[in-house]
């Protein structure tokens, strides 16, 4: 195997189709990059980054370049990713460098506007957008959400808010009968968080566009070989 294996670390779901999800971005960005592929996760489905990295080394991988699923530089991309890679190599001696997150830049601004104007009705060009987030308990974290829900607002030329699942200020309590709009998902998969909000703005006659799955593949390629060509400089 001539490039590091890619893997694609996210946070995990008990919904079987979010591990469907995860694998089809790190498919899809693994076959930009011209990589093998793999996937592990935090919380709540299977392999863990420690059994995968052991399965791994067990089948004599030299090494792999781990990009997390995320988009903001909070506790699960500060602690818990640089954590769960620290006791894989220890426990496995398998070499594993750390890529950027997706993050919030104009890449991923470039994918929600194109999500935004494929998902909007007819007639709704202007109507409001909540973009989805799963939150943070570091205001730092949430406040880079909403300078991107900005961002995509100058871009679209639309109102859009930052709205949290977790935390305020929350999506649900944004979305309204009174003037319906669009929920536009800051997510990479499925899962309840993302159900239970969108089944409120159904309720409300809002759309939802769907999770950004494998669009974010060209964005976690690019993490990825932006790492790779970090390495060969060294």
């Amino acid at each position: 195997m001539s490039e590091p294996l890619l893997l694609a670390i996210a946070h995990g779901s008990r919904l079987d189709s979010a591990v469907t999800a995860t694998q089809d971005i790190a498919r899809s960005a693994a076959r930009i990059a011209g990589a093998p592929f793999a996937d592990a996760y935090l919380d709540l489905a299977e392999p863990s980054v420690q059994a995968r990295a052991a399965e791994l080394a067990a089948n004599q991988c030299p090494g792999a370049i781990a990009v997390p699923l995320l988009f903001t530089e909070a506790f699960h991309a500060t602690s818990d990713v640089p954590a769960a890679l620290n006791e894989a190599q220890a426990a496995t001696g398998l070499p594993i460098h750390r890529a950027g997150i997706i993050g919030t830049g104009d890449d991923v601004l470039a994918v929600l506007a194109e999500q935004a104007r494929a998902h909007t009705a007819p007639g709704q060009e202007h109507s409001p957008v909540v973009l989805l987030a799963v939150g943070s308990s570091r205001p730092e974290a949430n406040a880079t959400v909403a300078d991107l829900a900005d961002r995509l607002g100058a871009a679209l030329g639309r109102r859009v808010q930052a709205g949290f699942a977790t935390c305020a200020p929350r999506a649900a309590d944004m979305i309204t009968a009174d003037e319906p709009g669009l929920l536009l998902p800051l997510f990479t998969a499925p899962g309840l968080l993302l159900e239970r909000t969108s089944a409120a703005a159904a309720a409300a006659g809002w759309s939802t566009a769907p999770h950004l799955g494998a669009a974010l593949g060209p964005l976690v390629a690019q993490r990825y070989l932006d790492c790779a060509a970090a390495l060969s400089a060294d």
